[in-house]
């Protein structure tokens, strides 16, 4: 089996047909199957560390940004924190897109949505193969942590995923509206989120911004005025 990988020819001995030739038939890159599951919606798929305006951002926003680049090369835990709409969402996408692009698999998933699917694969029977899924999925986005207002059984479903991932080095990237890990842990069920607390301290970094204007407007603004240009 005969390939091209990164402008070098590449051998596979393996039975059966040529998994290269299989993809180029069908027309999908190995990048596209993950991206297929990654659960990223068709916006998030143009949110990478290269899109993400750097003009004139605060301070806080410019140490975000470096830390999820970090984070997506080390695998390290990260929680980016603050106020709705600063571009918490868009660098932990870009943190899926960046390992994917290398060839892992990353797997973005507001907590609300996360939850009723764990709800609906109770009754459908398919809870264990969500779980397993969740614990053992290289990279673990969990996005907008803390305004749930769930019971503790939903809480458990979610300690037990990160639990897991925690025993077993695995990471996951947070974003949270809390503005301090203090804020974090008086919202919603203590005796989850103070656990949760505790591992995200041991295992990465925390980022909370505060200083900075909604981003969404001002990638609007800069859209408008690149139209207004044309």
């Amino acid at each position: 089996c005969r390939g091209m990988f990164l402008g070098r020819t590449r051998y596979e001995v393996r039975y059966g047909r040529c998994p290269l030739k299989r993809e180029k038939a069908n027309g999908v890159t190995p990048f596209e199957r993950l991206l297929e599951r990654s659960r990223l919606c068709e916006k998030q798929t143009r949110q990478t560390f290269d899109a993400f305006d750097r003009d004139g951002i605060s301070p806080q926003l410019r140490q975000a940004r470096m830390l999820a680049m970090g984070a997506a090369n080390s695998g390290e835990w990260l929680t980016l924190g603050g106020y709705r709409g600063v571009g918490k969402s868009h660098l932990a996408a870009a943190v899926a897109l960046h390992v994917m692009q290398r060839g892992r698999q990353a797997y973005f998933r507001l907590v609300s949505e996360l939850l009723d699917d764990l709800r609906d694969g109770h009754e459908s029977g398919k809870y264990a193969a969500q779980m397993k899924f969740l614990k053992t999925v290289p990279w673990l986005i969990l996005d907008d942590l803390g305004k749930e207002h769930e019971t503790g059984a939903a809480y458990d479903y979610l300690y037990q995923v990160i639990d897991s991932r925690y025993r077993e080095n695995r990471q996951i990237i947070v974003t949270t509206n809390a503005r301090s890990k203090e804020e974090l842990a008086s919202w919603g069920d203590n005796s989850f989120l103070a656990p949760l607390i505790s591992r995200m301290d041991e295992m990465g970094d925390w980022a909370f911004i505060t200083d900075a204007k909604d981003y969404r407007e001002r990638i609007g603004r800069v859209r408008r005025e690149a139209a207004a240009i044309k």
